[in-house]
């Protein structure tokens, strides 16, 4: 902080203004083996430094889902100082929207135009994949398929 008074209040200011700061992702960095995956944001004319973004679940369960450029994201610097931020990705904006509103779904929906979504209401399950894609299965043990019809087409 600056020891004048005008001075410390301006730096007072924008350390506030940047303790929580919408932005698109600028450009990321996918990490390796003992290197983190890391984001640039572009906030306005400001591009951040590289900083580390929220997955899902980094605990004992893992998740690898990187933001994309042009993802909206929120810039978290409790500080104000945005060399020690953190991003959360994921904000639905009106370039890139929900790919839905109903409330019973959760649907992922990849780049290629594959898509999983399950609706909890109908307790149906789809998983639907674009023309050449392929699915697998892995199990060492055995597979069971329960029901009282299956159909499988070809």
């Amino acid at each position: 902080m600056n020891s004048d008074p005008a001075l410390a209040i301006g730096d007072m200011q924008r350390l506030l203004h940047n303790m929580i700061r919408v932005g698109t992702i600028h450009s990321v960095d996918h990490g390796g083996p003992g290197k983190p995956a890391l984001v640039r944001v572009s906030l306005g004319e400001l591009v951040t430094d590289w900083r580390p973004y929220h997955e899902a679940r980094a605990g004992g369960t893992t998740t690898w889902n990187p933001p994309t450029v042009g993802e909206q994201a929120t810039v978290l610097s409790p500080s104000g100082d945005l060399g020690a931020a953190v991003v959360i990705v994921g904000l639905n904006s009106t370039g890139k929207p929900a790919p839905s509103n109903d409330p019973n779904k959760t649907i992922t929906k990849y780049p290629d135009g594959a898509v999983i979504e399950y609706d909890h209401a109908a307790h149906a399950l789809l998983a639907m994949l674009p023309g050449g894609g392929t699915a697998k299965l892995v199990a060492p043990g055995s597979v069971t398929i329960d029901s009282p019809q299956v159909t499988m087409t070809g």
